[in-house]
């Protein structure tokens, strides 16, 4: 049972830490396109 707690809160903070960097480099991303191409930024917004 502890062990299994154990994973199950490994696991968690795995999903929250891959998911904190999905969206930092969705915005890295975004900052960068919106600064290459403003056109595109402003159509991702919408």
């Amino acid at each position: 049972m502890n062990k299994c707690l154990l994973f199950i809160v490994r696991f968690n903070s795995l999903f929250v830490l891959l998911t904190c960097a999905i969206v930092f480099l969705t915005f890295v991303v975004d900052r960068i396109m919106f600064d290459v191409f403003p056109y595109y930024g402003m159509y991702s917004v919408m």
